[in-house]
């Protein structure tokens, strides 16, 4: 028999004896973890809580963009272009409206940390008003979702962050404890690989979205 990629012989009493009996632990091991995950399922924040457990993915075919990108585009030139006209003093045609990106690298608390410092600055200098696109990976994505959490300005958000931020990813209060072993125990009842990036992104996400409360583990890009 084949195991791990070896070949692997049996005796009599392996074969007819323990192989069945450990098939049938694991077989039962198996519908128990089963029936677990669906009773644990109904008792979690995560699930009973969330706003689109009952909502259906449909992947759109095409090249185009989808009618909501493109109603956001016309509603954000006319911003892009009010902002631009007020910087350099001057108007600019309609279709000499530039689409501006800022895109955001990743690297940890050391990114995080840089995209808050620059976003800051093109919010008080204006040109964030000019920008139609933000791009982020990895650690810029924790200042980029932290701002759009705090639903307040650039400035704002990083005057709260900051200082809850110092102390590093420890210690953990009880009620951070509670939250992060629901949102590991909710990926669990739906069988999603368990590995230490997912308790490190907990750690992340209860001390960059500490400000959000009970929700901080559980906050959607869709909100």
């Amino acid at each position: 028999m084949e195991i791990d990629f070896r070949l692997k012989s049996f005796n009599s009493f392996e074969w007819n004896i323990l192989q069945p009996i450990f098939q049938t632990g694991e077989e039962l091991f198996y519908e128990a973890a089963k029936v677990l995950r669906a009773n644990v399922k109904k008792l979690l924040p995560e699930v009973k809580c969330n706003t689109y457990k009952k909502c259906f993915a449909h992947v759109r075919k095409g090249n185009n963009l989808c009618s909501q990108e493109v109603a956001f585009r016309t509603a954000r030139k006319n911003n892009v272009k009010k902002s631009i006209e007020n910087l350099i003093g001057r108007s600019i045609p309609n279709d000499a409206v530039p689409t501006i990106a800022l895109v955001a690298s990743g690297s940890g608390f050391r990114a995080m940390l840089a995209t808050l410092g620059f976003l800051s600055g093109f919010e008080k200098t204006g040109l964030l008003d000019t920008v139609t696109y933000i791009s982020a990976l990895s650690g810029s994505t924790w200042a980029v979702g932290s701002w759009f959490a705090s639903q307040a300005s650039v400035v704002q958000c990083t005057e709260k962050l900051l200082p809850g931020i110092a102390p590093g990813l420890l210690p953990i209060r009880y009620d951070g404890v509670r939250l992060m072993i629901n949102t590991i125990l909710s990926k669990w009842c739906f069988e999603q690989p368990l590995t230490s990036v997912v308790f490190y992104d907990a750690l992340v996400a209860n001390r960059v979205l500490q400000n959000c409360g009970d929700m901080r583990q559980r906050m959607y890009l869709s909100d």
